[in-house]
């Protein structure tokens, strides 16, 4: 589901029950593997070097694909990975790669509000108002469950999109 820290917790205690649990170690190594991409392209995305960071994010992306054909789908894991991912891009001014992105990681989790409000900027980056302005709704319906600051920062870039929609 997306949590690593978890699997390779219960990883780790499967094989000090049973250290010949072949299934175990191999999982082990996939969530260790998967992570440390996930760490690269979070590193190269803090340096600035977005390319960088959509490369090491894809890498991750092929390998939890690997991973799901003989593992079952690590669905809340890749909606991570394909979020980051958006973000990189969307950064780097490829903001149609990342409203892709953005509808990758939403067709796995429907609710993930950091991939709605990602997509809602790239959308009023290429002027796409009316979608944009929906996706931040949507967003602020899903923050609200928690609120806090998350959900009052979405209520002001919600205004501020309405704004630019009413002037297109």
């Amino acid at each position: 589901k997306g949590d690593t820290a978890k699997a390779v917790a219960h990883c780790q205690a499967a094989l000090r029950s049973d250290p010949e649990q072949s299934g175990a170690r191999d999982l082990l190594k996939k969530c260790r593997r998967l992570e440390a991409k996930k760490e690269e392209g979070n590193t190269a995305f803090k340096a600035g070097d977005h390319a960088a960071a959509v490369a090491r994010f894809s890498e991750a992306l092929e390998l939890a694909d690997e991973n799901a054909a003989r593992d079952g789908p690590a669905q809340g894991f890749k909606a991570i990975l394909y979020s980051n991912r958006a973000t990189a891009n969307s950064k780097a001014g490829e903001h149609d790669a990342a409203v892709a992105d953005c509808d990758a990681a939403l067709e796995l989790d429907s609710g993930y509000v950091k991939a709605l409000r990602t997509r809602a900027r790239a959308l009023l980056a290429t002027e796409k108002y009316e979608e944009a302005v929906r996706d931040f709704k949507k967003a602020l319906e899903e923050a609200s469950v928690g609120g806090g600051r998350e959900a009052e920062q979405l209520q002001r870039e919600l205004r501020s999109a309405e704004i630019d929609l009413k002037r297109s």
